[in-house]
């Protein structure tokens, strides 16, 4: 006699997700499921664990795909998370990151937590675009935060703001921990 076949609990919830993938599939197996139940139950046994071997299999292989899915989503969300709080040419964090976590900064200060906030933006960097090309800026741009994130360090928090400035938040954590 055959193991009994378990399909995931969640197997019917992810046919609702609009956008799954292969939900075409899903859908197909989870009709072959139900409408072949009564179908099975009128044949001899030796055909019930033929079939339910192929059920098992059918569910196996949905089991397999739901796996993947979940990791590339995750891979997806990791994707889409460093897209929304990095700057694509530097690798560094953007504005809108670094301000959250400025925000939060100057809302734990004190005065055994001082915060600061160091500013630079690279003069005459429009002539560099003008005169040697985007290439050129591009690599400028990626240098200076390279040289910016080895001359902070660890602690500080290192920043492309947009276009030519770049951004420094230092929070003395050692002063509180004193």
């Amino acid at each position: 006699m055959a193991a009994p076949c378990v399909l995931p609990l969640n197997f019917r919830d992810e046919l609702l997700v609009p956008g799954r993938a292969m939900p075409a599939l899903r859908a197909w197996l989870l009709f072959a499921v139900f409408a072949s139940a009564l179908q099975v139950l009128s044949l001899p046994s030796q055909a019930r664990s033929a079939i339910g071997l192929i059920g098992c299999a059918f569910g196996a292989v949905a089991s397999l795909l739901h796996q993947r899915e979940l990791r590339e989503r995750g891979q997806l969300e990791r994707t889409m998370r460093r897209q929304a709080t990095r700057d694509g040419l530097t690798g560094l964090v953007n504005r809108t990151h670094f301000a959250e976590r400025t925000d939060t900064a100057i809302r734990a200060a004190g005065v055994d937590r001082p915060v600061a906030i160091l500013y630079a933006d690279v003069d005459e960097f429009k002539a560099v675009n003008d005169q040697l090309g985007h290439e050129a800026g591009d690599a400028l741009l990626v240098e200076i935060a390279e040289r910016s994130s080895r001359a902070a360090g660890v602690g500080p928090l290192v920043a492309r703001l947009g276009g030519d400035e770049f951004a420094v938040l230092i929070v003395d954590d050692a002063a509180a921990s004193a």
